[in-house]
């Protein structure tokens, strides 16, 4: 490892112990970090921006004059905060963020959201779902990183944001629950079309950073209600009603089917693709390159977040 040098050398800090204690062994073996000796890192960053994308947090808070550092596995496959190396990276990056400063956070959230759970079988009952599956592993992996990094952050006093769709079960795990109870975080709902995203886009801020306070709304107590007390067995009226709603979307479908089949040519009915499932629900499809788009932060959010964080930087760009 490089030494300091004499600009840098004002910033270095040694790693408390109680970070030590939480980093699992395949990482401290590669920091080589001895039990019996200090582990120093040059802590002059003032964002960390990890699972980044476009980077959209970072550049704002270059922007801004801060100093920022942004991470993601589409940059370099070595910066795969699944791997030890890769997460190494990232607890660096994090541990060299002032006290104060600001980690944001956007974890890959397609195996917890309710579009795949046919597949990944999670559910708030059982947030882990089918674990056989690839991408459920993964997912419950990045959970638990995700889970490390926030903790690294509380410990040395840097402010989290980690950011999911409304409807993501990631929160619903028992380290993340177990984690909101002992940080006691912000838990905001926004929709980001108020920041300009092509659609409405429901999103969950979840983290310690003081300015999430006048961003959104708080979530009701009974929303913040994760895991299996969540998910009570139906009431039977309710149970009932639905079962007669789902009965009704099967027969309409069946009547629009047959009207479609009567009408069009045979040829032509063979190659339509059908828009809806048996149980009369629309399939969801997208176009992967708009799905990309949609994955990143518009510009007037980012700006919120760096701004909130760091109002004299805000100030002194004016």
């Amino acid at each position: 490892m490089t030494r300091p040098g004499p600009e840098e050398r004002p910033f270095l800090w040694t790693v408390p112990q109680a970070v030590k204690d939480v980093l699992p062994k395949g990482i401290r073996t590669i920091f080589n970090c001895p039990e019996d000796q200090p582990f120093q890192v040059v802590r002059n960053l003032d964002v960390a921006d990890l699972f980044a994308g476009t980077a959209r947090i970072a550049r704002w808070a270059e922007l801004l004059s801060l100093k920022a550092v942004a991470l993601d596995m589409s940059y370099s496959d070595h910066l795969n905060l699944l791997d030890n190396m890769g997460l190494a990276l990232a607890i660096i990056a994090l541990l060299r963020v002032r006290a104060g400063g600001l980690c944001f956070l956007g974890p890959q959230c397609s195996s917890w959201i309710w579009l795949s759970r046919s597949v990944t079988k999670r559910s708030p009952r059982d947030p882990l779902g089918d674990a056989s599956i690839p991408c459920v592993y993964d997912g419950n992996k990045l959970n638990r990183v995700v889970g490390l990094l926030v903790t690294i952050a509380f410990l040395i006093n840097v402010e989290w944001v980690v950011e999911q769709p409304s409807s993501s079960l990631f929160f619903h795990t028992q380290l993340w629950r177990a984690i909101l109870r002992e940080q006691n975080p912000w838990q905001r709902w926004l929709n980001l079309k108020v920041f300009g995203h092509a659609s409405q886009k429901a999103t969950l801020l979840i983290g310690t950073q003081r300015s999430l306070a006048s961003m959104g709304k708080e979530l009701s107590n009974q929303a913040k209600i994760r895991g299996s007390r969540k998910c009570g067995k139906p009431s039977p009226a309710k149970a009932k009603a639905k079962a007669k709603a789902k009965a009704k979307a099967k027969a309409s479908f069946k009547v629009k089917a047959k009207a479609t089949v009567k009408r069009a040519p045979k040829a032509t009915a063979a190659k339509t693709p059908s828009a809806s499932g048996g149980d009369g629900k629309r399939k969801v499809t997208g176009d992967p390159e708009k799905l990309k788009e949609s994955q990143e932060y518009p510009v007037k959010f980012a700006l919120a977040v760096v701004k909130g964080h760091f109002p004299e930087a805000a100030a002194a760009s004016r």
